[in-house]
């Protein structure tokens, strides 16, 4: 009985006191601060790795080169700076342009027209979003982090201060496949060099560690996105089909075939399709782009 007249008083006297909205902002904004505060961190975490890398590989090969070794390392050696140079390159690029491409905004008129289309297929009808309190298009999700809805989201990613959703994921996936070509690439020519005899193991050691635990965990995430693409799927879908959500229980009500599949995310344009330079809609897509059926 106590305890009942406690949690009475708690929620119908403290909680709706002046002192209690107080506290309550006073949280909120401390929050809000520290979301903020820390977002940068794992941003420049990243960028210190690539560069790290970057610059220790670059004074290896000054090395390499500074010994006089045979025709064939030396050959090597330029065919590795120029190779990593180049996916360096792009790897930069995709990762600049997941940070910040702009978001997929939608209306109320583009909700009102996917619902008149899709209006026999509940797979593709707009939701309800109750913390934003505003309909949002099919596969979108609420984000706790950013505040915000982002259509088609797949996760949100803090090695990129935001989410992952249809506005970048084909620059995210692409980030993904750089590193693993850069820092596999950088991990095989070390060891080869180790292996011969060209620099000692302690010369060598820092970049090969680094290298190896990047290449390695990063590929686990990148396997694991490539059957995402390849099933039209994301990440928050395969978690809900993995609990046994009704509606991807049996089947993936977004699956168009490998091909399409792949045109959703890479585009139509197949020679683009590893440059990060564009999205993935076309004019027979809505607005917010879930795809064509």
């Amino acid at each position: 009985l106590r305890a009942q007249n406690w949690s009475k008083w708690l929620m119908e006297k403290w909680w709706h006191s002046p002192r209690a909205s107080r506290l309550s902002f006073l949280l909120t904004t401390w929050w809000l601060y520290f979301k903020r505060s820390i977002t940068p961190l794992p941003l420049c975490f990243a960028w210190g790795i690539i560069g790290f890398t970057y610059y220790r590989s670059v004074l290896l090969v000054h090395k390499i080169l500074l010994l006089d070794p045979v025709f064939e390392v030396k050959l090597l050696t330029c065919t590795f700076f120029l190779l990593g140079t180049f996916f360096i390159s792009l790897l930069s690029w995709s990762y600049i342009r997941t940070i910040f491409a702009k978001e997929i905004t939608w209306s109320n008129d583009d909700l009102n027209a996917d619902s008149l289309r899709f209006q026999d297929n509940d797979d593709y009808q707009p939701s309800y979003c109750r913390r934003c309190s505003r309909f949002r298009p099919a596969r979108a999700h609420h984000c706790s982090w950013c505040e915000r809805c982002v259509a088609k989201m797949d996760h949100h990613c803090p090695w990129i201060g935001g989410c992952v959703g249809k506005h970048n994921y084909k620059y995210f996936y692409l980030f993904l496949l750089f590193v693993v070509i850069a820092d596999g690439l950088v991990f095989l020519f070390f060891f080869y060099i180790y292996q011969t005899g060209v620099l000692p193991f302690r010369q060598v050691h820092l970049v090969l560690l680094l290298s190896a635990s990047v290449t390695f965990s990063v590929s686990l995430l990148f396997f694991m996105h490539t059957f995402l693409l390849l099933s039209n799927s994301t990440t928050i879908e395969m978690i809900l089909r993995f609990v046994g959500a009704p509606k991807y229980k049996q089947r993936n009500p977004y699956y168009l075939g490998i091909i399409r599949n792949l045109e959703d995310v890479l585009g139509n344009n197949k020679l683009l399709w590893f440059l990060p330079i564009q999205g993935s809609t076309s004019s027979s897509h809505s607005t917010y782009a879930i795809h064509s059926v």
